[in-house]
């Protein structure tokens, strides 16, 4: 998922089977900011080779066991304007802020593993995110596919997010991509058999007005493979 924020350039990515040093070497060439789901100690354990390709550049991580964790690496000149806000306990959740010169930007990586409760910690994460009064960029592998008929094919089922669901019914988060692209399917991931594909990973927003300039893009790039 790629998005442009003002002047920042902000790229998201599941490192799944990949090493998560190699994908953020490629997308830092091109992006202020890379935002990874999915994420290990031992995927991310060569930090050291980025930042030699990058100096300055920072990484924030929220990585518990072996398969849940979410980070977000920023290169100059953001890098020193961003800090930690908030992360969950269980690597799902890392929101940040960059204090920019036009004003705040919170950013939050999200990596949904699994069909969340009311009660679970990652819904009661994205409330508070959801309450903020500054501008808000939420992006991730949220294993969510907003519109059945346009972001599945070949799929019976997908998981559910009720609190995500209402949240967008009412206008409080914009699906960005799908607001920016209202008839069009583009998928995300595809089985290893090419006969499921989904637009899992989205890119959402807290001010309906971005979509009415030039402040806010969204696409979605083919740079890293996707598959499930």
């Amino acid at each position: 998922m790629e998005a442009i924020v003002g002047a920042v350039k902000v790229a998201s990515a599941n490192t799944r089977k990949n090493k998560a040093e190699g994908i953020l070497c490629q997308l830092l060439n091109s992006f202020d900011v890379v935002a990874l789901q999915e994420v290990s100690e031992s995927s991310i354990s060569a930090w050291d080779q980025v930042q030699s390709l990058y100096p300055g550049a920072v990484l924030f991580r929220n990585v518990v066991g072996k398969k849940h964790g979410v980070a977000i690496a920023i290169k100059n000149p953001f890098a020193p304007l961003a800090s930690v806000v908030t992360k969950d306990k269980d690597g799902e959740v890392l929101w940040i802020k960059i204090n920019l010169f036009s004003g705040p930007l919170n950013l939050v990586c999200i990596y949904g593993s699994n069909v969340p409760t009311e009660q679970s910690n990652i819904n009661i994460f994205l409330k508070e995110i959801c309450e903020c009064s500054e501008p808000v960029i939420i992006v991730g592998d949220m294993n969510f596919a907003p519109t059945h008929s346009l972001d599945t094919r070949g799929m019976s089922t997908v998981h559910t997010w009720p609190f995500l669901s209402e949240r967008l019914t009412d206008g409080s988060l914009i699906d960005t991509w799908r607001a920016l692209h209202v008839d069009k399917s583009e998928f995300t991931r595809v089985s290893s058999d090419n006969t499921k594909f989904s637009r899992i990973d989205l890119c959402l927003a807290n001010l309906p007005a971005w979509l009415n300039s030039e402040a806010l893009s969204c696409e979605i790039g083919n740079r890293i493979p996707c598959s499930d």
